[in-house]
């Protein structure tokens, strides 16, 4: 006996509430297996709501269909984490080191040509593009909380790159009192601080590659 579309978000409404499932690739595996328990339940000639509480105890009740969301972040995230590493090691290449070694010489070579105040916007402005990138993808993927793609951000790695951005500002900022009496320091700084950044940038486009990244995890169901 199939479904109706009532009895199917009556299904759907108890993974959620019961159980706190939220993702939607359980909550969509999860609700096509409670569906079936249910259906054959009922072609038993039993009701739906005593067929689906049935079910519902077949698929373990809510702390066993916790476990089994549990289960999926777990393996997702082990497997964003390895993903991530190697796209990491992707960008670091020998053209990759060429182009920021080239960026950094020719920072180095411009600064002195630059009044002290132009440098210091600059810098600013450079430290901000890669927190900038990881605050758009953190905005992007509030308004899909149930997608897989929300996990890639809560890899830790994401806050120390955001650490490393706010020490290299801070520094910026003290260097910002320093005066223009110290030209050789600000040169070697702003090469080092551009570098760094360029380095993070590649940190953070590395999360928007993940978000084109699609992780497979079967349930125990399946």
């Amino acid at each position: 006996m199939l479904l109706t579309t009532d009895q199917l978000t009556s299904l759907r409404s108890d993974l959620q509430r019961l159980a706190d499932i939220k993702y939607d690739p359980v909550l969509n595996e999860l609700l096509d297996h409670y569906a079936t328990l249910t259906e054959q339940r009922m072609d038993t000639g039993m009701p739906f709501e005593e067929a689906s509480k049935w079910a519902w105890n077949d698929l373990g009740q809510g702390e066993g269909i916790q476990q089994i969301q549990d289960d999926y972040i777990a393996n997702v995230q082990q497997q964003i984490r390895s993903r991530h590493l190697v796209i990491i090691k992707s960008y670091f290449r020998w053209p990759t080191f060429l182009i920021t070694a080239l960026v950094g010489l020719l920072v180095y070579l411009t600064v002195p040509l630059i009044p002290f105040n132009y440098v210091v916007t600059l810098l600013y402005a450079v430290i901000l593009v890669p927190s900038a990138v990881m605050f758009w993808l953190e905005r992007k993927l509030k308004n899909e909380p149930t997608s897989q793609q929300a996990l890639v951000f809560e890899n830790a790695a994401k806050y120390r790159n955001l650490h490393l951005n706010a020490v290299i500002f801070v520094s910026n900022f003290l260097i910002s009192s320093v005066g223009d009496e110290s030209r050789r320091f600000l040169q070697i700084h702003s090469t080092i601080t551009v570098v760094m950044c360029m380095l993070l940038l590649l940190y953070a486009i590395s999360f928007m590659q993940l978000l084109n990244e699609r992780f497979d995890f079967r349930t125990k169901l399946a």
